[in-house]
C-alpha cells in the first residue's frame, strides 16, 4: 500500500503496526532534519520466516549495517 503524507501529524494517525520509510531525502523536509545526508546503499527484500523476525541497524567502522534475526 502506498500513501502520501504531507506532515508528521499525518503519520501519527496511522494504525498499522509497521511502517516502512521510503521517503529518501524527502524525509529532510518532512521531519525538518537538516542533518540528513544521502548515503550509498542497497535495498534488500526479506521474506519473513517462522518465529521472531526483526531488523536492527548497527554501525561498524564507519559503515552502516543491518542485523536481521
Amino acid at each position: 500500500m502506498i500513501r502520501k503524507f504531507d506532515t508528521v501529524r499525518d503519520l501519527m494517525s496511522l494504525t498499522e503496526p509497521i511502517v516502512v520509510n521510503c521517503t529518501g531525502l524527502g524525509a529532510k523536509e518532512l521531519f525538518d532534519d537538516g542533518e540528513l545526508v544521502p548515503l550509498k546503499g542497497q535495498l534488500t527484500c526479506i521474506t519473513r520466516g517462522a518465529g521472531r523476525s526483526e531488523a536492527t541497524p548497527r554501525g561498524r567502522g564507519g559503515r552502516a549495517t543491518v542485523s536481521v534475526g
